[in-house]
């Protein structure tokens, strides 16, 4: 399929999900330029995850959707007149949460095997190494603790699991 089809196929599909079809604001030929059949693919699988669906964001958890969350924003190439074009890159979650809105995006939904996987015991080179270039927090430290602890991290739908301090503020 051809870039026209797809650009095509991609405003159909953001009508009949309750979406504006517009895919840009401006120069036409600088948006195409951003509509490579990649974006285009990635737009099409993104809007092919429904409301209700369980799918896996870059935390590495588990999430069921709430909701699409297209928006325009800019793109401009070597500084030419701005165009605004379509992005897609928010989900929001049923837990309150979005997705973080990275290049990947959210994936079909892991398995608890794999999302034990994904978090597994880090070694002290390594956390020196994220902490060098700014990626370690404080909460990466305490899912660092609860997985050298051998506590589990999610449940068996691969939703993640309160910390053990909330549960017990929430019985209180």
């Amino acid at each position: 399929m051809g870039n026209h089809a797809l650009r095509k196929q991609l405003a159909r599909d953001l009508k009949a999900a309750g979406h504006p079809p517009t895919l840009y604001v401006g120069n036409k030929h600088i948006a195409y330029r951003f509509f490579r059949a990649s974006t285009l693919n990635e737009y099409l699988r993104k809007l092919s995850f429904k409301p209700g669906d369980v799918v896996n964001d870059c935390d590495g958890f588990n999430h069921e959707i709430k909701k699409l969350l297209p928006w325009i924003g800019y793109w401009s190439r070597n500084g030419r007149k701005t165009t605004y074009t379509l992005q897609m890159d928010q989900f929001e979650f049923t837990d309150g949460g979005r997705s973080c809105g990275c290049p990947s995006g959210v994936v079909p939904a892991w398995s608890v095997e794999k999302i034990t996987k994904f978090h597994r015991p880090h070694t002290d080179e390594e956390i020196e190494k994220l902490k060098r270039n700014g990626w370690w927090t404080a909460k990466s430290q305490q899912r660092e603790d609860r997985v050298r602890r051998g506590e589990l991290l999610c449940d068996e739908r691969g939703f993640k699991l309160p910390k053990p301090e909330e549960k017990e503020g929430q019985n209180e």
